[in-house]
């Protein structure tokens, strides 16, 4: 075996390098983990503020994380569903969770998008894309051989 051993020539498994991407290259099922981790974490929240008052700046800091947390789960389990292009897959998963959810929000209140809105944007992209890379390098740690 040479410098690229058992792990094939892209440093990823043989398992992870033949798995098929399938029709919605695991969109699908990322955007389904991404709305379900946002969904309970809201729930969550709301469960909090009925107990304990808050006031406005902890109910906005509460729907940044739990978008934050689902558009990063999201990119997480698109990118793991294939193993590879995790920042594209990430990135791709929380654009459309964010776009979900404002497009929702706009339904149901009739708000204009705001200031705050980029800001929802690019933490949704930023984290949808970390979670992705995190998605295809999580594993153990492996010793490569080196053939000398």
């Amino acid at each position: 075996m040479g410098v690229t051993g058992f792990w094939g020539k892209a440093g990823r498994s043989t398992a992870a390098a033949r798995r098929p991407a399938g029709p919605s290259g695991g969109y699908l099922k990322g955007f389904a983990a991404a709305a379900l981790t946002t969904g309970v974490c809201t729930l969550a929240f709301a469960l909090l503020f009925t107990l304990k008052d808050v006031g406005e700046t902890g109910q906005l800091a509460a729907a940044l994380l739990a978008l934050g947390l689902g558009a990063a789960v999201g990119g997480y389990g698109a990118a793991r569903a294939v193993g590879k292009e995790g920042l594209l897959r990430g990135g791709l998963t929380g654009g459309a969770l964010f776009l979900t959810v404002t497009a929702l929000g706009a339904i149901i209140t009739g708000a204009h998008p705001t200031a705050l809105t980029l800001l929802k944007g690019a933490l949704c992209l930023a984290l949808g894309m970390a979670g992705g890379v995190w998605g295809v390098n999580r594993g153990a740690r492996r010793k490569m051989k080196i053939k000398k």
